[in-house]
């Protein structure tokens, strides 16, 4: 089960991920955030993945979807932190090209000034 906080760094929403995304029902949290992200309008959004100890294609799908939800409304999604399995299935799905992915919280925020 995923567990999702979520907190403002200035105008920047840090969406914090916490688990395992194993099912659809794992990212509805994730989603809750992203949608409360378009509604308030927030045009910066990172993605912590610190706390994302597994993903499988779901959770990928979820973040693409997140994404594109977040494009749609002229925001802009980074990603920050993922561990070592969660960034080699970035890789290997290519993922890492479409995204800009972090080492830290602190350096994507930065990356928005």
């Amino acid at each position: 089960m995923m567990k999702t906080t979520s907190r403002m760094e200035g105008d920047v929403m840090v969406i914090s991920l916490h688990g395992k995304i194993i099912s659809s029902q794992d990212t509805a949290d994730m989603h809750g955030e992203i949608r409360t992200a378009v509604e308030a309008n927030t045009k910066k959004v990172i993605l912590d993945l610190g706390g994302l100890e597994w993903t499988n294609s779901t959770g990928l799908g979820a973040i693409v979807a997140a994404s594109s939800r977040l494009r749609n409304a002229d925001s802009i999604l980074k990603l920050a932190r993922p561990n070592e399995a969660v960034s080699g299935l970035l890789a290997m799905n290519k993922l890492n090209l479409v995204f800009e992915i972090h080492p830290s919280v602190e350096a994507a925020v930065a990356s928005f000034r």
